[in-house]
């Protein structure tokens, strides 16, 4: 009685081994703030002082890179420098340094980019969509 009751028991087990467990696909992993920001983005709306002055901005493109280098790219000028994030990536600061220019980071997505700053004393309100 005692070896069918083992046998019973070890078949039982070999049988519940074999069976394979359902794999569960591996979550995408999501891109990270770099990854989001390195492309090129075209202004959408920018307000100064709460003043609406998106059309100074029309033609504007900035293209970050992940390498943390940018261009911009306007219709009187271009320029390049660095970039960098801080404070637990909700800052952009565009050539770290004594003139740097930092940007506090609203919202970053893959598809927008919306974040504030001071320009010459002034509060700056932007929105950025990727350029096509």
């Amino acid at each position: 009685m005692i070896k069918k009751l083992f046998l019973l028991t070890l078949v039982a087990g070999m049988a519940l081994a074999s069976c394979k467990k359902e794999e569960t696909p591996e979550p995408e992993p999501q891109p990270t703030k770099t990854e989001m920001l390195a492309r090129t983005w075209k202004a959408d709306s920018v307000f100064i002082d709460n003043q609406n002055s998106t059309i100074l901005f029309t033609g504007l493109r900035f293209t970050f890179r992940a390498d943390n280098r940018y261009v911009v790219v306007s219709p009187f000028e271009t320029d390049s420098g660095a970039w960098t994030f801080a404070s637990n990536e909700t800052q952009i600061i565009l050539d770290p340094g004594p003139d740097q220019e930092v940007w506090t980071v609203q919202t970053l997505t893959s598809s927008l980019l919306r974040f504030t700053s001071t320009l010459d004393g002034e509060e700056l309100r932007a929105q950025f969509s990727p350029a096509p």
